[in-house]
C-alpha cells in the first residue's frame, strides 16, 4: 500500500533525508512526493550561490615608451677674421711674419699646420709666426671647432700663399756687366763736394766648384782708380772735406731681396774674405788738411752656398757714405735703400754686378 506524506516544503530537504532511511529500514515502501506548492517553496528557498568565478583584474600594463630620442646635433660655422695672408717673396725672405687668425666657434678650437711645418707655427689662440726664408708657395693651416652632444665636427682652413716677387736686384740702375777676368768703367766719388772720376773694376781668376750639397766659388776684385785730380778739386775737396772719398767696395747679395749675404743669413750662404791689399797711395795737402787714397786695391773672395741656391750675386764699384753703406751690411736695410752710397740712379758706372748659380 502507498502511503503519501506530505512535507511542508520549508522542511523538505532535511525531512526527506530522514524519511528515506526510515523507509529504507521499514517494511514498507514510502514514496514522497512534494506537493507542488512545496515544489515552488523550496525553489524559492534555494539561495543562489554567488558567482565566485573573480574576474581577473587586467594585469597587463603598458610599458612606458622608454625609447628616447637622441637630440639632432647641430652643424656649426667656424668664423675667421683672417682666411688668407699673401707675402711677396722679396719680403718673407728678409724678415720673419705673423699674424693672428681670429677664430670662434660653438665649440673649443684647435689648430693644424698642414703643409709649410718647418717655417710655419700657430698657437693654441691662432697666432701664426711664419719664419723668413718661407719659399714660394701655398700652405694651410686647419682650424677644427670640435663635435659635441649639440654640435657638429667643423673644420676651415687658413691659406699662406707666398708669390714669387720681382726681383729686388733686377729693378735696380746697375750694369750686369762683370764677367771672368773683364774690365769695366766704373766710376768712384767724393760724396762733399760732388766729384766723380772714372776708374775700373775687374773681377777675376773665377772659380767654380760644384759638390754635392754646396757649390763654391772664389775670385779675386780689383779696384783701379789712377785717375787724376785737378788742383781745383783738391782745393774744393779740401774745403768740405767730410772725411771720405773716392771710396770702393763689393758684396754678396740675394738676387731677389737685395739682403746682404756677408753675414747671418736664411740661405746657408757663407763668405769669406781674404786680406785686402792697398798699393800706390796717392795724398793731396793744401799744409793744412790733407787726404789720400790707394790707387790700385785687391781682395780674394770665398763663397759657400748650397746647391740649390739660384740667387747668388756680387756686385761691385765705388762707394761713398760709409755710415750708410754699414746699415746695409749690418742687415738693417736692403740693397735697394742704398741710393747715393753703393748704387745710383743718375750715375749708372757707380755699380757692376755678377750672378752665380
Amino acid at each position: 500500500m502507498k502511503k503519501s506524506v506530505r512535507l511542508n516544503g520549508g522542511a523538505f530537504r532535511r525531512n526527506l533525508r530522514r524519511i528515506s532511511a526510515v523507509g529504507l529500514c521499514g517494511a514498507m515502501l514510502l514514496t514522497v512526493v512534494p506537493s507542488p506548492m512545496a515544489v515552488m517553496a523550496a525553489e524559492d528557498e534555494v539561495t543562489t550561490e554567488p558567482d565566485t568565478e573573480v574576474t581577473e583584474p587586467d594585469t597587463e600594463v603598458t610599458e612606458p615608451d622608454t625609447e628616447v630620442t637622441e637630440p639632432v646635433a647641430k652643424s656649426q660655422t667656424i668664423k675667421v677674421k683672417t682666411a688668407s695672408k699673401t707675402y711677396a717673396q722679396n719680403t718673407i725672405r728678409m724678415n720673419k711674419k705673423s699674424f693672428q687668425i681670429g677664430a670662434s666657434a660653438k665649440t673649443t678650437l684647435s689648430y693644424k699646420v698642414l703643409s709649410g711645418g718647418k717655417y710655419i707655427s700657430v698657437s693654441k689662440k691662432g697666432v701664426v709666426t711664419i719664419k723668413k726664408g718661407l719659399p714660394c708657395g701655398t700652405y694651410k693651416i686647419r682650424v677644427t671647432a670640435a663635435a659635441t652632444e649639440k654640435y657638429k665636427k667643423a673644420t676651415k682652413d687658413v691659406k699662406i700663399t707666398v708669390k714669387k716677387s720681382t726681383p729686388v736686384m733686377s729693378k735696380l740702375p746697375i750694369k750686369w756687366d762683370l764677367k771672368n777676368n773683364k774690365k769695366v768703367t766704373c766710376q768712384y766719388y767724393c760724396v762733399n763736394p760732388s766729384i766723380y772720376k772714372n776708374g775700373s773694376v775687374t773681377i777675376k781668376n773665377v772659380k767654380t766648384t760644384k759638390g754635392k750639397k754646396n757649390n763654391k766659388v772664389t775670385f779675386t776684385v780689383q779696384w783701379d782708380r789712377s785717375y787724376s785730380l785737378a788742383k781745383t778739386e783738391v782745393d774744393r775737396i779740401l774745403d768740405s772735406f767730410t772725411g771720405y772719398a773716392f771710396g770702393h767696395y763689393y758684396s754678396v747679395v740675394d738676387y731677389q731681396t737685395g739682403e746682404c749675404l756677408e753675414g747671418e743669413n736664411a740661405y746657408g750662404v757663407k763668405v769669406k774674405a781674404g786680406k785686402w791689399k792697398e798699393s800706390n797711395e796717392k795724398t793731396f795737402s793744401d799744409g793744412s788738411w790733407w787726404f789720400s787714397y790707394p790707387t790700385k786695391v785687391t781682395v780674394k773672395v770665398t763663397i759657400t752656398y748650397p746647391k740649390t741656391y739660384k740667387d747668388l750675386c756680387v756686385v761691385a764699384g765705388g762707394q761713398g757714405d760709409p755710415d750708410k753703406a754699414n746699415q746695409f751690411y749690418d742687415g738693417k736695410i736692403t740693397f735697394d735703400k742704398t741710393n747715393g752710397v753703393l748704387y745710383s740712379k743718375s750715375h749708372k758706372n757707380l755699380c757692376h754686378a755678377i750672378r752665380f748659380k
